[in-house]
């Protein structure tokens, strides 16, 4: 189903960067085709940037805050195809014929940057634009998540299905391997992280209480503590290495888009 276009309400701008900063004014949102120039939106939580089926017109980089990006399936069931978070680029996956391929929702109060899909295309090559390296980065990364993402979610007991998710996570938000004794703000519920990995929520609360008492994982209050991150990791089918961009600055190139 199509949104309306509702616009956005201005609440600062600032001419001499160049950028505007706006608050999304209703739940049903739609961005016109925005000029090559970012536009910075503030959004509160569970308010939708776009749905499945909306004109792919429009992609975003994600500065602060969590957003759930989900599927409607036929039958009425949601599927959450994944998280984002600081960093990530939402938006840029289309259907052949220019649509958005899945729904993206606030978790958390969002700040993200918009930009028009023209950006991507408006230099001959990728080669001309070093803007586009991190954009160019960041999609190979996805791809390799993308991959390892299905070979768990097919082929992983339900412990490590959880855990696959919730080091990939980790990963993307600290920047940085876990060590054990880490805690990470995660504002998912069990709901959530069921629809991510294919489980009933009851299947996840019984998985979550075992990696509790084996001494892997604790969840609780929206707090993720690290227990054992060498067991974390070895159970989670998660590879570093694919993760070593976040590293080198990359992340910081593409949020300041």
């Amino acid at each position: 189903m199509k949104s309306e276009n509702l616009g956005f309400k201005v609440i600062s701008a600032d001419t001499s960067a160049g950028t505007k900063s706006y608050l999304l004014a209703s739940q049903r949102p739609v961005l016109n085709p925005i000029p090559y120039g970012p536009l910075n939106i503030r959004c509160p939580p569970q308010n939708t940037i776009f749905y499945q089926g909306d004109a792919a017109d429009t992609f975003f980089v994600i500065k602060s805050g969590w957003i759930k990006q989900y599927l409607l399936l036929e039958d009425g069931r949601c599927h959450i195809l994944d998280f984002a978070t600081s960093g990530d680029i939402i938006g840029i996956n289309a259907t052949p014929n220019g649509c958005h391929y899945s729904t993206a929702e606030t978790i958390t109060d969002v700040v993200l940057s918009a930009h028009s899909c023209e950006l991507l295309s408006k230099h001959g090559t990728i080669n001309q634009s070093a803007d586009l390296l991190p954009v160019v980065r960041h999609l190979s990364r996805e791809s390799r998540r993308m991959h390892k993402r299905i070979v768990a979610m097919s082929t992983l007991p339900a412990s490590d299905r959880i855990l696959h998710l919730l080091t990939d996570i980790f990963l993307r938000a600290r920047k940085c391997l876990p060590v054990t004794g880490d805690i990470l703000p995660l504002p998912l519920n069990q709901q959530m992280i069921a629809e991510a990995v294919g489980l009933t929520s009851v299947h996840v609360s019984r998985t979550m209480t075992l990696l509790r008492l084996n001494g892997v994982i604790e969840f609780r209050s929206g707090l993720l503590t690290i227990v054992d991150a060498e067991a974390m990791l070895s159970m989670s089918y998660v590879d570093p290495a694919d993760y070593r961009d976040l590293h080198h600055g990359s992340t910081d190139r593409i949020a300041a888009f």
